[in-house]
């Protein structure tokens, strides 16, 4: 619309002007207009600068890739004016410019106070707010019609609380960007995978897991181990399977071979008690110990109950 704008005005000083080919020629309007840029992005770095304590290359860094421009502080200032009217501190609002430095080009009444609005009408309180979104300005940056609202509506079928749909919204990469989240649920619905199973594994909020681009492999190597999709004990072994790096769950296995376990040792435990994976290696190690070097008892003995190590 601006450059719409600025070209009809270019258009019209060249129509009534007696020498339009020298003032108002197509070359020095565009230097004009790359200028004017120039100075209004000049202008954002110092003010990232002197107001966030950037440095000078963060700064020309972020006002370039987040395209903030503004040649007065008029409007950044009235950006950080309307979190501390409603609670934020100076150190939170640092945090929350430093994540999302693209507020500062926004018109906040129209771009936050919508979604500020839409916490509130789900239980959450102006004090949780000021918390989570210093923690999570993330949030902020998504669509509220196209992308929170619809998001938020597709958790709360599997988990059919606002308290615990709230809770998966904060602090996770598919409420505030991801765009596989409801690919994901459909490949594990069509899998037989069943809601109680997504919302056990939506309220551990496995990024890894909903922000997959491969979660139809992953399911269908949990179900060629042999769980069963409708069962609880599918969800923890997708969870082990996806969520983990190799090189952690390499660690797990080496931890339990140190132990006298085989491969095959590991999968049979596995297969009978996922949870056994999950487990930190200091645990295995501490529970192990304990289990040999105290109680004098076969380490291979807990392939068959591996729930003491989960």
């Amino acid at each position: 619309m601006l450059n719409t704008l600025l070209y009809l005005k270019g258009v019209a000083f060249t129509a009534t002007s007696r020498y339009p080919l020298i003032h108002h020629s197509p070359l020095l309007f565009s230097l004009r207009f790359c200028t004017t840029t120039s100075n209004s992005r000049s202008f954002a770095v110092s003010y990232l600068i002197h107001n966030f304590g950037f440095s000078p290359e963060s700064a020309s860094k972020t006002s370039d890739s987040y395209h903030i421009c503004f040649r007065t502080p008029e409007k950044p200032d009235s950006v950080i004016r309307f979190f501390r009217d409603r609670g934020f501190s100076n150190s939170q609002i640092n945090n929350v410019i430093r994540k999302a430095p693209w507020l500062l080009s926004c018109d906040p009444c129209k771009r936050v106070l919508p979604k500020f609005e839409f916490l509130l009408s789900k239980g959450v309180s102006s004090s949780e707010i000021v918390d989570q979104v210093s923690k999570y300005p993330r949030i902020l940056t998504p669509s509220l019609k196209n992308h929170i609202v619809p998001t938020y509506e597709l958790v709360y079928r599997f988990l059919q609380s606002d308290k615990n749909t709230v809770a998966c919204m904060f602090g996770n990469s598919f409420f505030s960007g991801g765009r596989h989240l409801a690919r994901n649920i459909r490949v594990m619905l069509e899998n037989g995978v069943t809601d109680s199973n997504i919302a056990r594994l939506l309220r551990n909020r496995c990024k890894a897991l909903f922000g997959s681009t491969d979660m139809l492999k992953a399911v269908e190597e949990v179900k060629d181990l042999g769980f069963d999709p409708s069962k609880a004990i599918f969800a923890i072994a997708l969870l082990a399977i996806k969520c983990m790096s190799q090189t952690r769950w390499k660690e797990k296995v080496d931890t339990f071979k140190k132990w006298g376990w085989s491969d095959e040792a590991f999968l049979e435990a596995f297969m009978r008690h996922p949870h056994c994976v999950l487990a930190s290696t200091d645990k295995i190690n501490i529970v192990m110990s304990f289990w040999v070097n105290q109680m004098s008892w076969d380490a291979l003995s807990l392939v068959e109950g591996p729930k003491i190590l989960g």
